[in-house]
């Protein structure tokens, strides 16, 4: 792992190279009630990238909002739990995380991303107990 940090178990770490003017989006498709997810962000050189979370449902009616509004920012880090509040047609979710470099004219930037998902599991012998 980089730098000699141990990765955690079921801890993702993907790295986006962004241009000037360039953006890119990490998708984490098929969120059922109960998952979870967990994400950090940095720009390696503590520069900054705008970072929007948007949540995307198949239902037309609902079918894409703000998770988080644009941060203009060289590290942030946030949680999403899919909730009773999401009806059964608005399942499942789709989490975009957007990295964006447009507002730069000079200098490319280097994200890293570490990111984990907790899939709900119903395990049936514990829950008769």
């Amino acid at each position: 792992s980089p730098g000699g940090v141990p990765r955690l178990p079921g801890v993702i770490i993907t790295s986006y190279d962004l241009a000037v003017g360039q953006e890119a989006c990490h998708v984490v498709p098929g969120l059922k009630r109960g998952d979870s997810v967990e994400w950090s962000l940095d720009e390696v050189h503590g520069l900054t990238v705008d970072v929007t979370v948007v949540l995307r449902s198949p239902c037309r009616l609902h079918a894409a909002r703000r998770l988080r509004d644009t941060e203009r920012t060289s590290s942030c880090r946030d949680t999403f739990t899919v909730t009773d509040e999401f009806g059964q047609e608005q399942l499942p979710l789709t989490l975009e995380i957007q990295f964006s470099n447009e507002f730069s004219w000079w200098a490319a930037k280097c994200v890293r991303l570490r990111f984990c998902r907790a899939e709900q599991t119903l395990n049936l012998t514990t829950a008769h107990r």
